[in-house]
């Protein structure tokens, strides 16, 4: 029983990395971007 659980939460988790990484880059690249505007702000 324990063993059919391990192997479901690795699926899942497997399954679900792309969809987090996707997700993550996404907000990672908005977050650089109003970054970047900041500085263009500061330095003009």
């Amino acid at each position: 029983m324990t063993n059919f659980n391990s192997d479901s939460v690795i699926v899942i988790f497997g399954f679900s990395l792309p969809f987090l990484y996707f997700f993550y880059m996404k907000l990672m690249s908005k977050f650089f971007n109003l970054y970047d505007a900041m500085v263009q702000k500061f330095k003009s």
